[in-house]
């Protein structure tokens, strides 16, 4: 992770690292709640389960890839809150463009 990202990114928010406010959400449901919530969370801090959300979101995928491969590479099956693999299942999902780019 810190090789990856560098430890003064890890400090940032995702709102810090795009430069964008999404303000607050406008829509009420468990996802949309969190992923905005999350944007001001600091990458630091990140749980399994805020990066399967995210990823399975496709939400700032350069920041937040390098962070889950880091936590799969300790354990391939970590469990964020559904099931072991979960996370890897998140990240086997992205389209073969952003692993293009």
């Amino acid at each position: 992770m810190r090789e990856r990202l560098g430890m003064s990114l890890l400090e940032k928010t995702l709102e810090e690292l795009d430069g964008q406010d999404w303000g607050e959400p406008n829509f009420d449901s468990y996802v949309v709640t969190n992923c905005h919530r999350l944007r001001r969370v600091p990458l630091k801090d990140f749980t399994a389960e805020d990066l399967r959300l995210m990823i399975g979101q496709q939400i700032s995928l350069e920041y937040l890839v390098p962070l889950a491969l880091d936590r799969l590479a300790e354990n391939p099956l970590t469990e964020a809150n559904f099931y072991p693999g979960d996370l890897l299942n998140s990240v086997v999902q992205i389209p073969l463009d952003f692993w293009q780019r």
